[in-house]
């Protein structure tokens, strides 16, 4: 296995799962008609496709970008607009002002981009990752000399001088990272050399607060979520950098009892087994995790024989028992992950390991037969944003919303009530927020995620994706595909339509 394959250390319908939801990241962000026809809705600027991201270091200057190395700016609050040149046709997923003449954008296989006029021209940068043809999902600008960039493979760049000079602080794997040992021989060998293996994981939003500048998040596959105090950067008494996150559920199944050197689940315990599931299929964001465990007693049998064969049998039982009652009420198999399994194969390994087999008894050792389950946080995340150090919110697939109270080190979440992508939420204030994404979904909460409601009015009826958001004071632009822009100047009681130009 390359490190350019998926691995969560369970079953290959898993590593499936991975390889696909890493895929939607690309569908959502990426995939497109390539021939499609340009539309004059702007006279003498040919408005492209879909737009992805917008920036607006004032209320006047607005910058967006999308499709086919789209950038459009406006210094009229929307009013009118000109197109950027930016000597590109990649996609340009995200950019971001500095201030109204400063900023950079970032896009398909490596793209960074600067500006120093407003927007109306850029000029690309060279970055670390040029030779690997990453994607670049998304920049933060903190200020005109401090940049961001984040994206796929773990790719986390840094900047101090504008973009003259990057530091690489990439997801990188180590001898005690849980991939390490799913890695080819070649790729160990690496490591061991002192060379990077990146992380196969996708990081899609980084995101710091202005007037904090130093509070700073990343978002990503898989319910990633790190914060920052020190803006990204490690500390001098050597602080990390970024701490990773928790996400908080209230989902604590009981484990599944099993008599000694049995495997048939008892009917109290399959009742209990099937309502747990039932409560799992509508939540796609989550899986669940079992981990068949030995008593000492069954262990101490095995010890006797010197057969550890009936024990590997036992497990494996005992965790297909579990999952075909969990897939037997509606839970998909790519959404059950064991782990733990028998080390079939243990003997081939004994030369080099000679403990591998004591090792893993150990893992399975317990003081009675069951099987243990875990929910899993699994929610594919798309942009952070604080309204303030402590408030802030994650939209995500499966139309939830993460919300977070202490500034980022643990996570809940908010149904907003339909499902389906949540592309961008913002907090106008520390209990406002508006949440939107595909379809014309726009959900309001006035609570800080607590709850949320329908805008019934207001609002214009665009049955179309919207993809990123911004506010000033008051006003919030957003953009989405078919080239829309809308505008709100009260904070989104009311939102007009600027683009495309209605009759």
């Amino acid at each position: 296995m390359t490190t350019k394959q998926k691995y969560d250390g369970t079953s290959t319908s898993v590593a499936l799962a991975r390889v696909v939801s890493s895929f939607c990241i690309l569908l959502l962000l990426a995939c497109h008609d390539t021939g499609l026809t340009r539309r004059e809705e702007i006279p003498g600027v040919g408005l492209l496709d879909d737009l992805f991201s917008i920036s607006a270091p004032s209320k006047s200057h607005v910058v967006v970008s999308g499709y086919w190395g789209a950038i459009y700016v406006s210094t009229d609050g929307g009013i009118n607009w000109k197109r950027g040149e930016t000597g590109t046709r990649r996609l340009i997923y995200d950019v971001s002002m500095a201030d109204e003449q400063r900023g950079f954008a970032c896009g398909q296989r490596g793209l960074l981009l600067r500006t120093d006029d407003g927007g109306l021209s850029w000029r690309k940068i060279s970055t670390p990752k040029d030779s690997d043809n990453v994607h670049f999902f998304s920049v933060h600008a903190v200020d005109p000399e401090k940049v961001w960039i984040v994206g796929e493979w773990g790719t986390r760049i840094y900047s101090s001088d504008g973009g003259e000079t990057f530091v690489d602080d990439s997801l990188v794997i180590g001898p005690s990272h849980p991939q390490f040992v799913w890695l080819s021989v070649d790729d160990q060998e690496r490591i061991r050399a002192g060379e990077p293996v990146f992380e196969d994981l996708g990081l899609t939003d980084v995101w710091c607060l202005r007037k904090e500048s130093e509070r700073c998040w990343i978002a990503g596959e898989f319910g990633t979520v790190y914060s920052s105090s020190t803006g990204g950067v490690k500390g001098s008494s050597g602080e990390p950098g970024w701490v990773l996150g928790k996400i908080v559920s209230d989902e604590k199944p009981a484990p599944i009892n099993f008599s000694e050197h049995g495997s048939d689940i008892e009917e109290g315990q399959r009742t209990s087994l099937e309502t747990f599931a039932r409560s799992m299929v509508d939540t796609p964001h989550l899986n669940v995790a079992i981990q068949p465990r030995l008593s000492r007693r069954e262990i101490l049998k095995m010890d006797e024989d010197y057969d550890p064969y009936p024990l590997f049998e036992l497990v494996d039982e005992r965790g297909r028992a579990v999952q075909y009652a969990l897939e037997a009420v509606g839970l998909l198999s790519d959404r059950v992950r064991q782990r733990g399994g028998p080390p079939w194969d243990y003997d081939e390994f004994l030369e080099d390991d000679p403990d591998m087999l004591s090792n893993w008894l150990e893992s399975r050792r317990s003081d009675s037969p069951r099987v243990d389950l875990e929910v899993v946080q699994s929610p594919h995340l798309f942009a952070v944003r604080f309204s303030d150090p402590l408030n802030g919110v994650v939209s995500a697939l499966g139309g939830v919303v993460l919300r977070s109270i202490d500034g980022g080190m643990t996570w809940r979440y908010s149904d907003v009530g339909r499902k389906g992508a949540i592309f961008s939420a913002y907090p106008v204030s520390s209990r406002k927020i508006v949440a939107v994404g595909e379809k014309g979904l726009i959900r309001i909460s006035e609570d800080g995620g607590t709850s949320w409601a329908r805008q019934e009015k207001g609002f214009p009826t665009v049955f179309t994706f919207f993809r990123d958001m911004t506010f000033v004071g008051s006003t919030g632009f957003l953009v989405g595909q078919g080239g829309t822009i809308l505008r709100t100047t009260d904070s989104g009681e009311n939102w007009s339509h600027l683009l495309p130009k209605r009759e």
